[in-house]
């Protein structure tokens, strides 16, 4: 420091004080990030993501954006505000709900939680370096119950099944199975079992492995079939024999393309047969005839 300076401050506590002031603030800019945090929710429940940044937003009216990462795919914006002429202007995600008040902080619901809304968040300000960046991670937390959940587009013939168990299997290490039943009758469509500390699992055709296990575990239903049709359930064992159950449900429009499908294949087939076996003998017939 300059000797001149010193002695101003020496003679001048005052100074020395707002000097400190502006020092410091400097390093809390310079070494601030930018973070987040969530609690871990049940399935169907909200939960609140909290932004934390090092400056009050609502005086420095910087644009600032809160993006959800999952997996590789790119991140999609489930909250983006920017200001014009000192007025806020926010676009948000219809499955997020933001109180519009921001400071040093900002806080937007997540409501009904699905594993569309679990990965990786991060509260970005404009011109803030990817380095004072820090993400956050949604994750589900296991019910008291094992539950279970079956998404199927209309325009796709697959569906993915995914159990949410009550503790973390893949850490417990318990043999699991995913049933589907039958009137009275259960029939096991997945069933796995630990060996040595590793996996592995037996399927029924049409069921394929998609996921790894934790809390949750999901499996593919290739080809949604009538057959397939009914409630699924997953279990593990020690686990209570009261499980809630799903449902894989095909529309009318489908269930009548299936049907009118098997019968097209039951009719046409054998008319095909007996067809050639009339065009057969005639063929034969004709020839024994020219001799």
């Amino acid at each position: 420091m300059d000797k001149d300076l010193r002695l101003q401050f020496t003679s001048s506590p005052m100074l020395y004080v707002v000097w400190l002031c502006l020092c410091l603030m400097t390093v809390r800019a310079q070494d601030g990030k930018v973070t987040c945090s969530v609690p871990p929710v049940e399935e169907f429940h909200d939960t609140v993501l909290t932004c934390h940044f090092p400056e009050d937003l609502s005086v420095s009216n910087k644009d600032f954006t809160v993006y959800h990462y999952r997996s590789n795919d790119n991140p999609e914006a489930v909250l983006d505000c920017c200001w014009i002429r000192g007025v806020r202007k926010c676009s948000t995600h219809p499955d997020f709900v933001y109180n519009n008040i921001v400071s040093r902080t900002l806080s937007i619901t997540v409501r009904h939680v699905t594993t569309n809304h679990t990965g990786r968040y991060a509260c970005q300000i404009a011109n803030y370096e990817p380095r004072f960046l820090e993400s956050c991670e949604l994750r589900l937390k296991p019910g008291i119950e094992n539950t279970c959940s079956i998404n199927k587009e209309e325009s796709q013939s697959s569906a993915t099944l995914t159990c949410y168990f009550s503790e973390d299997i893949g850490k417990t290490q318990r043999n699991f199975t995913v049933v589907k039943y039958n009137g009275q009758d259960m029939t096991e469509v997945t069933k796995c079992w630990w060996v040595d500390g590793h996996n592995h699992c037996k399927f029924a055709d049409g069921y394929i492995n998609i996921s790894s296990v934790s809390s949750y575990y999901t499996v593919l239903i290739s080809e949604v079939k009538i057959e397939k049709e009914g409630n699924y359930s997953c279990w593990y064992s020690g686990s209570d024999t009261n499980q809630e159950t799903c449902l894989l449900h095909l529309s009318d429009e489908e269930a009548d393309e299936e049907q009118s499908g098997t019968i097209l294949v039951t009719v046409l087939i054998p008319t095909l047969v007996g067809v050639a076996g009339v065009v057969a003998a005639a063929v034969v017939l004709f020839l024994t005839y020219r001799r």
